[in-house]
């Protein structure tokens, strides 16, 4: 199957919706919500051994309201109806915006950056360092 741009975009902007993430969490391997990727890391804090568990238990109850609201997506009639609308405004979306000269000249040159980018030798796992100046 073939993707167009427009697709891709598409599929780029739900990756930001909190059930469809959660979905996909299930389907690949460990990927976490944009939730956890905050700056809550327990080095940070004075008291590293009190915040690490209040740490988990933030993350728990974040899983836990992905569970339910992506369970309330599968049995509530009326959030599966908005939910769908939602998607195909988005779809629409990122179609109109994708036939626009603007957007697809953007977009190409984006292409190019990360072409080169990917390009780019990557460093050996034991050149790479911390800020502190630590091996990994």
């Amino acid at each position: 199957m073939k993707f167009s741009i427009p697709v891709l975009i598409c599929a780029t902007a739900f990756s930001v919706c909190p059930i469809l993430s959660a979905q996909q969490q299930k389907a690949s391997a460990p990927q976490y919500h944009p939730v956890f990727k905050s700056n809550l890391d327990p080095e940070k804090f004075e008291n590293k051994d009190a915040v690490t568990p209040l740490i988990q238990k933030r993350e728990a109850v974040i899983r836990k309201m992905l569970a339910e609201r992506s369970k309330i997506l599968k049995n509530d009639r009326r959030a599966k109806e908005l939910h769908e609308k939602i998607l195909n405004l988005n779809k629409d979306l990122a179609v109109l915006m994708e036939n626009k000269r603007a957007i697809r000249d953007l977009t190409r040159e984006l292409q190019q950056i990360d072409k080169q980018i990917n390009a780019m030798p990557l460093k050996k796992k034991n050149q790479i360092t911390t800020k502190q100046g630590n091996k990994k």
